[in-house]
């Protein structure tokens, strides 16, 4: 049985996990590290995520430690970096970032539900 999601597993076959999956990445199952470098199979990654067993929380999103997925950047929130365990803080004043923040702190309004106020 894979590792369980959120958690990482060093052995196959233990009776628990080893631990949680580190800040800053999310481990979906299976995964034999706490970063998900490596998956049960004990295939090493040669990216950011190793097959379906997690990676690093990618921009735009932060990973708790004990991720399953990442987590979108919360209403009024940035997550400028890859591998964020909590959001990189709030938009600069002027700025709006929507429903599920920015990866920004000032965006362009490039992409919908994010930008600057509009005067008034």
């Amino acid at each position: 049985q894979s590792c369980l999601p959120g958690m990482f597993c060093v052995e196959p076959g233990l009776s628990a996990p080893t631990g949680l999956c580190s800040g800053g990445y999310y481990c979906s199952g299976g995964s034999a590290e706490a970063n998900a470098s490596a998956c049960d199979s004990r295939l090493v990654c040669n990216g950011s995520a190793c097959g379906s067993c997690g990676g690093v929380c990618p921009v735009g999103s932060f990973c708790p430690a004990g991720s399953s997925e990442p987590t979108a950047c919360g209403a009024g929130q940035y997550c400028g970096i890859a591998g964020l365990a909590q959001a990189s803080g709030p938009c600069d004043a002027g700025y709006f970032c929507g429903s599920t923040g920015s990866a920004t702190a000032r965006p362009d309004g490039s992409v919908a539900g994010v930008g600057r106020c509009p005067a008034g």
